[in-house]
């Protein structure tokens, strides 16, 4: 909701898939672990928004839970609170004008 509120045309959400979207699911550990990368790479991944949710999903699967799942999903919630707060009030401001 936030891109749609903020885009000038519909070109603009392929520079979005392209540019946030498609390396987001390359760093987050979706396709490759990420015990394999170096340990910048690991730093960033931490702070993409798909890795929570990967290492949840993940664990799911595997039926291995551990604490540090909980703060996951709490950031994963308070991530969607205000992305959802902030898309609502660009989505006013766009169809107001």
């Amino acid at each position: 909701m936030i891109v749609t509120s903020v885009a000038p045309n519909f070109d603009f959400f392929s520079y979005y898939t392209e540019l946030v979207l498609t390396p987001m699911l390359f760093f987050s550990g979706v396709f490759f672990p990420l015990d394999n990368f170096p340990a910048w790479m690991k730093s960033f991944s931490r702070f993409l928004p798909l890795t929570p949710a990967v290492k949840i999903s993940r664990a799911v699967y595997s039926g291995e839970y551990s604490s540090g799942l909980i703060l996951d999903f709490l950031f994963i919630l308070v991530l969607e609170v205000v992305a959802f707060t902030v898309g609502i009030k660009l989505m006013k401001r766009r169809l107001i004008k």
